[in-house]
C-alpha cells in the first residue's frame, strides 16, 4: 500500500532501498491498511511532493544550482530532481551517512557529508556560487530542534547562500508531540501542516 501511494503521490519508490535493509517489515505492512497508518502514509507523501516543486521550480531558472538536502536520511529528493546539471548535497550525521552510503551511494554531482547541522562549518562544505544559486530542503527535520537554533541557522544560511532558498516543513505544536487519539488530531493540526518557504536576498537587494 506504501510503496503504491509513494508512486501516485511522489514519484518515489522506496521498495529498492527497503529490500536492502536486513529488516523485517511485515509487522508493518499488516498495520499498513490503518486509518492511522494511510494517513501518515499520504501526509508524508504529500510533504515530499510539495518540497519537490519547490525544487523543481527554483533549478528552472537556476540550473546549475546547488541542491542540498538537509538532514537527509535514506531520502532521494534530490535524484529525484536532478536537471542532469545541478549539484546535490546530502548532509547528516555520521551514523546516519554511514548507511546511506551503504545504501545509496552518491551518484555523478553528488555527495554524502557527515556533519552536523547545528554546527555551521557544514556551509563551508558546499561549493556554492550565488551566480548559481543555492536550493536548501529538509523533511521533517526541524521539529527536533530547540527553539534557538532554528533563529540563529536561518540568518547563517540567508548569508552564506544569497539568493537562496530554503523549504521546509512545519506543523502545529500538537503534530510533534505523540498522536494517541487520531479523530482529535486531525482536527486539530490538518490545516496548520504546511511547507514553508524563505528566499534569500542578494546583498544588493538588501535594504542600505
Amino acid at each position: 500500500m506504501f510503496r503504491e501511494i509513494s508512486r501516485i503521490v511522489s514519484g518515489q519508490d522506496g521498495s529498492s532501498v527497503a529490500g536492502k535493509i536486513d529488516y523485517d517489515f511485515f509487522a508493518l505492512e499488516k498495520k499498513s491498511k490503518s486509518l492511522m497508518q494511510v494517513f501518515g502514509a499520504l501526509e508524508v507523501d504529500m510533504r515530499q511532493s510539495d518540497l519537490q516543486w519547490e525544487v523543481r521550480d527554483y533549478i528552472k531558472t537556476h540550473p546549475e544550482a546547488a541542491v542540498i538536502n538537509l538532514g537527509c536520511g535514506l531520502d532521494n529528493t534530490g535524484r529525484v530532481c536532478d536537471n542532469g546539471r545541478c549539484q546535490i548535497y546530502n548532509i547528516d550525521l555520521p551514523d546516519v551517512i554511514e548507511l546511506r552510503n551503504r545504501f545509496l551511494p552518491a551518484g555523478e554531482r553528488e555527495k554524502n557529508l557527515a556533519l552536523d547541522l547545528t554546527a555551521f562549518h557544514w556551509m563551508k562544505a558546499i561549493d556554492a556560487d550565488p551566480a548559481k544559486g543555492t536550493v536548501l530542503f529538509a523533511a521533517g527535520v526541524f521539529y527536533y530542534f530547540q527553539t534557538e537554533a532554528p533563529r540563529k541557522l536561518f540568518p547563517a544560511m540567508a548569508e552564506r547562500f544569497p539568493g537562496g532558498r530554503l523549504v521546509f516543513d512545519g506543523a502545529g505544536p500538537a503534530a510533534v508531540k505523540p498522536i494517541h487519539r487520531l479523530l482529535a488530531w486531525v482536527a486539530d493540526n490538518w490545516l496548520k501542516l504546511q511547507i514553508v518557504r524563505l528566499d534569500f536576498a542578494r546583498p544588493e537587494n538588501q535594504a542600505q
